[in-house]
């Protein structure tokens, strides 16, 4: 008995009027399940009426250790006590050993089922047409159906299945189900040699997404899981239809946006506008454990075996402005030789470094990987920021500068940064940046403001980015201090070329005593009274000094 028809009943036993009251409720019996006894199932028929069941057949035979298995005799009772029911039956949730007669239950006549829930511990593939006409949602875990007579549906969920179905059965489900709103495709392994090129689909409810090469104008949100580990894929198609779902928002009338936000992860991009989310996650991205990527081949390391990896280095120019920077320039400093086979690698970095000349310097981290399983390379991934590039190359033009305000989510890696220079190029117009993250923030701080007070060289347009920005927002960091944000402002203000920033904030930060050095730069830059540069603490109250 679950806790729901313990309480239904322990209300049913306060007294006879009482119990009158609930046995002539028909909406308090409409809930039926295989572990319940015989005698309630009995009784949830008889007095629910005629209304619709929600029916939980989940036999539990044969799960594993620390599982009670279902009663047989619990399931001979269910199929001559509520089977007979099957034509009220509204919702199912089904779950069997692999092995069972799956037909007891999915073959029955079930006219009046809108939705279906099919939870399995291993793969099957069910066959037989399923006789369910009012079917409207169906979501299936480790189960494939007969997807040709699966029509008209308002939801899709298809979860972990290796026995199908093919892209080009969940093509034809989407054809026939013009009224979906939600789709979701996750960890599955559809085999899609047989995809033929087809017209576009039109699903004008879609709300929710995980596929892709869908029109669905009304579209929130755009999700694409990549599972496999080993592999690089072209995602370029994937981020070119999430950004035109994505640049529909506020397209007939851009004074509606809110804020263009990409967050990055060693493992994820999202971007998103609004409400709208389209996010990527792939798994070759993220390091793994030994060897590296997990359980994954040799070959995924370019090395036949460890004693084959050609090793990792940290290099280091001395020279402040990143868009000067050339593989060339850099000077290894450490080098790891057997990296990247284990996830976790320790450099040793040198005592006694000498100090970059303009007290800005620029790291990074280079893989060399044998011939072995692929060509002699040295590179840098880069991934993420050209496929951002693919996804903003589908926006409008109007939709582009329209955009005011940006925020960068960064994973305190300093990555953020690289993105500056995109966004400046698709988006103009902004005149908000915020910088922020969920670990310590400081290294993306520093690093994005680098890239925004130094003007880029001639053959990149020799300006400053974002040229009408007024105000940043950081998420403050022990060891961010007021010298840096002032000596950013200050930078900006020496050029007339730029607009000066007028707001600086803090979040979860402390109070910033930097005003006399504000103040000065507002009287060199002749800033009209009201717009003079103040900053903004949140919620902090205390003080500290550069």
């Amino acid at each position: 008995m679950t806790p729901v028809s313990r309480q239904l009943f322990g209300f049913r036993n306060v007294c006879k009027r009482w119990a009158e009251v609930i046995d002539g409720t028909p909406g308090l019996w409409t809930l039926l399940r295989l572990d319940y006894d015989p005698n309630l199932m009995s009784l949830i028929l008889k007095n629910s009426k005629y209304l619709p069941l929600s029916v939980s057949y989940s036999d539990t035979r044969g799960l594993g250790f620390g599982i009670k298995p279902t009663p047989l005799e619990n399931i001979t009772a269910f199929l001559s006590i509520a089977v007979p029911s099957c034509h009220r039956w509204s919702s199912l949730v089904y779950g069997a050993p692999c092995a069972s007669d799956h037909t007891q239950i999915l073959g029955l006549p079930l006219h009046n089922l809108s939705f279906l829930n099919i939870l399995m511990d291993g793969n099957i593939k069910y066959t037989p047409a399923l006789d369910a006409p009012e079917l409207q949602d169906v979501h299936v875990h480790r189960c494939s159906l007969n997807w040709k007579t699966i029509t008209g549906l308002r939801s899709l969920k298809i979860d972990q299945n290796t026995e199908g179905p093919t892209v080009e059965e969940i093509q034809r489900v989407l054809i026939t189900s013009p009224d979906l709103e939600e789709l979701s495709v996750s960890r599955n392994w559809p085999d899609s040699g047989s995809v033929k090129d087809r017209l576009p689909i039109l699903l004008p409810n879609l709300r929710s997404i995980w596929l892709y090469k869908i029109t669905a104008p009304n579209l929130e949100n755009f999700y694409f899981h990549f599972t496999e580990k080993y592999s690089r894929q072209d995602f370029n198609p994937i981020l070119q239809a999430g950004g035109r779902h994505i640049g529909v928002f506020g397209g007939s009338n851009p004074e509606d946006l809110s804020e263009l936000s990409v967050s990055i992860k060693p493992w994820l991009l999202q971007i998103s506008i609004g409400e709208r989310v389209m996010e990527l996650q792939s798994f070759p991205w993220e390091d793994g454990s030994p060897p590296c990527g997990r359980n994954a081949p040799n070959s995924a390391l370019h090395a036949v075996d460890i004693n084959d990896v050609a090793g990792c280095a940290i290099g280091i120019v001395d020279k402040a402005n990143p868009h000067d920077l050339k593989p060339e320039d850099f000077a290894i400093f450490s080098t790891k030789h057997q990296c990247p086979w284990y996830n976790v690698n320790e450099f040793q970095v040198p005592e006694n470094m000498p100090a970059c000349s303009q007290g800005v310097g620029h790291c990074a981290w280079f893989w060399i990987h044998s011939p072995n399983s692929g060509s002699m390379q040295m590179y840098m991934n880069e991934e993420r920021l050209d496929y951002t590039s693919t996804c903003f190359a589908t926006f409008g033009q109007d939709f582009c500068k329209a955009m005011k305000s940006v925020t960068l989510r960064g994973y305190g890696d300093g990555e953020a940064a690289n993105y500056c220079q995109l966004i400046n190029e698709f988006f103009p117009m902004v005149e908000s940046l915020a910088v922020t993250g969920k670990r310590s923030g400081y290294p993306d701080i520093m690093a994005v403001m680098d890239a925004i007070n130094i003007p880029r060289p001639a053959k990149k347009g020799g300006s400053f980015l974002f040229l009408r920005l007024k105000a940043v927002r950081f998420k403050a960091d022990p060891s961010l201090k007021s010298a840096d944000i002032v000596a950013m402002v200050e930078a900006r203000s020496a050029s007339d070329q730029v607009t000066l920033i007028t707001s600086v904030t803090l979040e979860e930060g402390e109070i910033i005593n930097a005003h006399s050095d504000l103040d000065r730069i507002r009287t060199r830059k002749q800033v009209p009274e009201g717009a003079s540069t103040t900053f903004y603490p949140l919620p902090s109250t205390k003080t500290g000094n550069a």
